[in-house]
This record gives structure tokens, sequence and C-alpha cells, in this order.
């Protein structure tokens, strides 16, 4: 350490006081009015790791880092010139070039006139401090497997660009991307890939956009870009298409080439909300809808969409009480014979209407039961039900009448499905095989032990099991082979382009002689004209199903008047 002028010749009490100051855990530098430092104490040589040789006779500047603002700096003499202590962070370097965080305060020390002959630093080492402050914030604002922003760091990013937006007239937006089958591959390639494919795809979408914007990760496998001082939209839908093109070339992880499915969700300040929760919000909304869309794509919000999710809360909200309350009914649409155009069985069929919302569709609420679950009580009670219709109409109509019932994907994992359907048989007193099961290619999808074994056991009950709405989604032969399928239903589609549609007579000829040679059993859906009931008849389908045949009845009417082929107007849904 060096030695200040008071130690020579100085009275008890400076001594005393040079002890004080040579001794204190912060490091003091004293300069003279030219900035040139006459003294360090044995603090600063630690920890700077200058000695007191080194540094004296230099400026304090031989500790600049380069990273501390210039700002600071001019704050600092502004206020050390006026008379004043400068109280601030400083980001230094050590003599060994380690980063050296301090917090100084520095003052002038003035002679009897009040005139600066020295000034004084007494700094304090906050590296440790300023690391773990820094962790701190990294755990609370980044995400620790990309280092992008987190969700609460993206929040304060977004309320931060609409308030400048607010002042300068630009916009702000936010483009929410989800990587689709992104599940699919991690569960297939395991999750060190699955990391590999987060990691590169923030690397990506951080290199396609500006420094001034924020790209984040939510968490999972869905990210959010920030896009702020933009002046037209199109900035942002141009990104989108951009991000778009990017998945459709491969990403090359571990050596092995994906292509990656992406569906993106875009929202505006200030057009669709003024804060960034509803901004957020809007752009998951438009998300949300891009991924109801098939294949990849994106969607921009609008007020429409907003009106379809508080509709679709209010229905999945207002669906426990309707189980509870047993606000659904059941109809039945009529199963014809094309050969002699009499009632082979009925399909059955679930309808809502709900206390609070009036009539909902079967297309509104199914997807929603399917979402929080109550499917599972639903299909219950219509099996239930449907079952204990079929028995009445055999013992008073036809003995050889049949009932279809629909399944959903949920039930079919419930462990003891098989047992609700063998209770609903035996309290109804029906024979299994009049029960037919009605799978779609939903179902089968799973590929799971549990569903297999379930269309065993149905099967070897007796319970009949159909193949619905053939040749749509991810249809595929291998079905009707692995599974013990005894009837095929052609969707409405192609039946009622049949007429019109050179493609889809094909398929449906096709459809017809393939499960033909399987020996399965053949549904038209959805005939509605003599001209299509004559062609498949022709064509010798077995059966048809149709508003040509008897909407939807309930249970008392069952059949109506089917087989004259009048059309009963009883019910309006077609699902």
């Amino acid at each position: 350490m060096s030695e200040l002028p008071i130690q020579r010749g100085g009275t008890a009490a400076q001594k005393l006081l040079s002890r004080v100051v040579q001794q204190t855990p912060s490091a003091v530098i004293i300069t003279d009015r030219e900035g040139r430092i006459v003294y360090v104490n044995a603090a600063f040589e630690e920890i700077t790791g200058y000695t007191a040789g080194e540094a004296v006779g230099r400026t304090p500047g031989m500790l600049k880092s380069g990273e501390t603002p210039l700002h600071v700096y001019r704050d600092m003499w502004w206020t050390v010139s006026a008379g004043h202590v400068w109280h601030g962070e400083l980001v230094n370097r050590t003599k060994h070039g380690e980063r050296l965080d301090v917090r100084a305060h520095i003052m002038p020390i003035t002679d009897g006139d009040g005139q600066a002959t020295y000034y004084a630093a007494v700094e304090e080492d906050i590296t440790r401090e300023k690391t773990q402050r820094e962790r701190i914030h990294t755990l609370a604002y980044r995400d620790h497997l990309t280092d992008l922003a987190n969700t609460a760091l993206l929040k304060k990013r977004i309320a931060q660009s609409i308030e400048a937006s607010a002042l300068d007239g630009t916009h702000s937006a936010v483009v929410c991307v989800d990587l689709t089958d992104f599940k699919e591959i991690n569960d297939a390639l395991g999750h060190d890939t699955g990391d590999q494919i987060l990691q590169q795809t923030a690397r990506t979408l951080r290199e396609m956009v500006g420094a001034n914007d924020t790209v984040a990760r939510l968490g999972g496998h869905e990210f959010v870009i920030l896009l702020s001082a933009i002046h037209r939209q199109a900035v942002a839908t141009s990104l989108a298409e951009r991000i778009l093109a990017r998945f459709d070339e491969a990403f090359v992880i571990g050596g092995r080439r994906l292509v990656l499915s992406a569906n993106l969700g875009l929202a505006f300040y200030p057009r669709d909300a003024d804060t960034a929760g509803d901004l957020l919000t809007c752009g998951e909304i438009a998300l949300n809808w891009s991924r109801r869309a098939a294949g990849n794509g994106y969607r921009c919000f609008t007020a429409g969409m907003n009106a379809a999710l508080v509709r679709r809360i209010n229905i999945e909200a207002a669906l426990h009480e309707a189980v509870a309350n047993a606000e659904f009914r059941v109809c039945y649409q009529p199963i014809v014979r094309l050969s002699d155009n009499r009632p082979a069985g009925g399909e059955a069929l679930v309808r809502w209407d709900s206390a609070s919302l009036g009539r909902v569709r079967p297309d509104e609420f199914i997807e929603a039961a399917e979402n929080n679950g109550t499917i599972v009580d639903i299909g219950r009670t219509v099996l239930q039900r449907a079952t204990a219709a079929c028995a009445r109409w055999r013992a008073e109509i036809d003995p050889a009448l049949r009932i279809s019932v629909n399944v959903s994907p949920q039930q079919f994992l419930v462990p003891d499905f098989v047992a609700t359907v063998t209770r609903a048989l035996a309290a109804a007193g029906l024979p299994a095989s009049a029960l037919e099961i009605e799978v779609t290619e939903t179902v089968l999808l799973h590929e799971s032990a549990t569903v297999n074994q379930t269309l065993t056991k149905l099967s070897n009950l007796g319970v009949r099991l159909a193949l619905d709405d053939f040749g749509t989604g991810y249809a595929c032969l291998s079905y009707l082979y692995d599974h013990p399928f005894h009837t095929l239903k052609i969707d409405k589609t192609f039946v009622q382009d049949s007429m019109t549609n050179a493609t889809a007579r094909k398929l449906v000829q096709a459809s017809l002689r393939m499960a033909q040679e399987l020996g399965l059993d053949v549904v038209a859906e959805g005939v509605e004209t003599e001209e299509q009931r004559a062609f498949l008849r022709d064509l010798g389908c077995d059966y048809g199903q149709g508003f040509l045949f008897a909407r939807p009845l309930p249970a008392t009417d069952f059949p109506g008047d089917a087989g004259a082929g009048a059309v009963a107007a009883v019910d309006t849904d077609t699902g």
C-alpha cells in the first residue's frame, strides 16, 4: 500500500485515521487535482490485483473495462465537480482481466478555501452480488433451455413496446409460433432430440428478427415474437410467411433431417388490443384457430375469433351442470336397407338443449366435452338410453333391429369401458349382436394397447364394430386388416359429391368393392336424393342413412316413415 501524507508527522488522531483507511475492507483511492493516483490502500491491492507501486502516478482509468456506459462517467464528473458526492456502480477490470463490479462513492476533498485539492473514492467489490443478481434475473426472465425471454419478460417488453407505439404512432405485433407435431417427434426420438429441436428453433427465430425485437419461449413447444415499432402490419405477415417457408425446409438434428410443422397466430396493437396481456391473448386465440385448420399456416386475430372463444368457454363451463341436470337427449336416425327400403336399425345421436345457452350444436359441444372430460359421462348416458330404446323397438317393431352408438377416443381409453357396455346391455336386456359401436379413425390413431384390447374384447363379447367416416382424415387400409370390423360407413362428403364429381364417384365404387371383398357391410351416409339411393343400390351397397329417409327422431317416433322415403322434419342438426 502507499503512504498517506498524514502519516508523516501527523497527530495521533490523524495517524489513527490513516490506519482505519489502510485497513478498511473497501478499496480506497485518492487522486490529486489532475486525477493522478497518490494513494491506494491494502484492500485496493487485494481487489484489483495492482500493487500500490503499480497504481500510484497513474489514473483510475487503468481500471476501465469499457462496459460502463459513458453517461455514467459524465454524471459522475458533473456531480463531483459541483462539490457533491457521487454514488453509483461501475464495471471495472482487474489487473488479470477479470470483471470487477464495484459500488463506488466518489467525493472531492477541499482545502480551507473550498477548493478541491484531492478526490477520494471508496469502492466496494459487488461482483459476487451482481452475479447472483443476474442469475436471479435470468431465472426470473429467461428460459433456461433456449436463453430466450420467458413469459414474464415478454409481457414487460410488450408493455414497453405498446407504450412506445402509443407515443410515436407505430404498431406493435405478436407472432405466436407453435411446433405442431413436436410432441410426436419428441416421443419417438427422445427428449434430447426434442431439446435440440427447441434450441435450433430458438436460434432460427432469433436470426429472422431485428435487434429491437424480442423472441420468447412460453414453455413446451410454443414461441412468441414481439415486433416493435413497425409501420405496417405487412411486416408481421411477411415474417410469418418467411417462418413457414423456413419450416418447409428440413432441420438437421444429430445428423438426422427432420421436417417440422408450424402454426402461427398474429395480433396487432392498436388494432386488436391495448394491453400486453390482451395482445398476447389475441395472438394465442389466432394461433388456436390456425391449429384447427389443416396443415401449416397462420391466422391474424379477428373479433369474431374472440366471440367464438367466449362461446367455447361458456359451453365448456356449462357442460358439467348439463351432465348433472340430465340436459342431454338422444335422437335416432334410421339406417335403411337399400334392397327393400326397410329400417335395419338406427344411429344414436346426442343433442343438448342447454338451460343457459339454448340449443347447442353437436359440432360445438362434443369437441368441448372431449376437451374437459365430460364426454365420458355423456357417452355413458347415450349408451344406456340407446340400448334401452333398441330393446323396446325389437319387442314392439322388429326383433332384428340394431342400434349404432358413436364412441369418442376418450371413452375408449377408460379402463372399464367394456364393463360399461356390458352393464348397459344387461340393463336393457339387449343381445350384444344388436349393438354396433362406431369408431372413427381418430380412435385408431392412438395405436395404443388399450384401444386394441378394447376392440378385441368388444368383438369377443359379440358387439359389432363399424369404421365411421371412412375416406376422411388418415384413412389406412391396415385398420380394416388389423381390427375386427363388421361395417364400413362411407363418409357423406363422397356420397353427396358422387353425382357431380367423377373422383368421388370412383372412391365410392372402390370402397364398396373393397368392403364386399372383405365381407363387410356398408352404410352410405348423407343420402339425400333418389338419384344417390339408386346409384348406391345398383352398386350393391347394403344400407343408406340420410335425410332422404328421415332426420334424427325421438325414440318414441322411430322409425317414422323412413321405409316410405318420407322426410320426418324433427331435428335440424346433422351430426
